[in-house]
């Protein structure tokens, strides 16, 4: 999964991570990609990253916001 979010995303994206685990490899993968906002959770607190999503997307309509669950 991160491998092809990595290879495909958009540049100027903004990446939600409440991934934990599997979202791991993301973070590797996505140093080659262009330029982009990366938010992830804080203190290992969950169910922030739908909201989270939700909000970057009203924040900024142009840019295109990918969710990693």
């Amino acid at each position: 999964m991160c491998q092809v979010i990595a290879a495909l995303q958009p540049p100027d994206a903004i990446v939600i991570d409440e991934s934990l685990t599997s979202g791991g490899t993301y973070w590797d993968l996505s140093k080659g990609c262009p330029k982009f906002s990366h938010l992830t959770l804080t203190g290992g607190a969950i169910g922030s990253g739908i909201p989270m999503a939700i909000g970057a997307a009203m924040a900024c309509p142009d840019r295109r916001v990918i969710n990693l669950q």
